[in-house]
């Protein structure tokens, strides 16, 4: 599928500008703040997305971005019921950008590493500690990578859609007896596709 929507896009997208020079390079420096959903996985349930990203034109046609990622979805886990999960994303990801200053079009891949913490209902907590032993569960942070494709009008308005992949652990963390505890991890894919739309600041417009 997501070799389909390479194609697609790429087919789609504007031919050369008229004026390379005045028409086909973005702006030296862009705050972007994207709002979006993601798609459910075995963990979680389909969720909000909030992004901030610190967009840099290396040369062009390329631009560098980092960004941090704040996600809030319902646990779908049935030792977890009316749980939910937080998960932050940094990554950092490359961007090979090709249109005209009225719309432009950017496919893009990097690293990024996740990092999250379960908020749990008050009897699901007890349960787990009388059933179980467990005093605590959580997230172990991991590194993975992400493909983005996009669109920009008026190097303004931004649509993007996004493929993540990441293979986790949840950790739980149980009590042996008064002095010692154990702790052991459950493998957890975190694979999503997510949808956003945001909006640019520019910082700087040349270098």
């Amino acid at each position: 599928m997501l070799t389909l929507l390479t194609a697609a896009w790429l087919s789609a997208m504007p031919i050369a500008p008229l004026n390379p020079i005045a028409e086909d390079t973005l702006p030296a420096v862009n705050l972007h703040f994207t709002l979006g959903v993601t798609t459910p996985n075995h963990v979680v349930h389909m969720g909000p997305e909030l992004s901030a990203k610190w967009e840099i034109l290396a040369t062009h046609p390329l631009v560098i971005r980092a960004a941090f990622d704040y996600q809030y979805n319902s646990v779908k886990l049935k030792e977890f019921p009316d749980s939910h999960l937080h998960q932050g994303t940094l990554s950092l990801c490359a961007l090979y950008y090709r249109g005209t200053n009225r719309l432009t079009g950017y496919i893009g891949a990097g690293p990024i590493l996740r990092f999250g913490h379960f908020s749990f209902a008050d009897a699901v907590t007890d349960s787990l500690a009388t059933n179980h032993a467990i005093v605590n569960v959580d997230l172990k942070t991991a590194a993975g990578y992400r493909i983005v494709l996009g669109l920009r009008y008026r190097q303004v308005y931004s649509l993007e859609v996004g493929v993540t992949e990441i293979r986790s652990h949840i950790q739980y963390s149980r009590r042996i007896n008064e002095a010692s505890y154990s702790t052991f991890g459950k493998p957890s894919k975190l694979t999503a596709f997510r949808v956003t739309v945001g909006y640019l600041f520019t910082l700087k417009d040349i270098w």
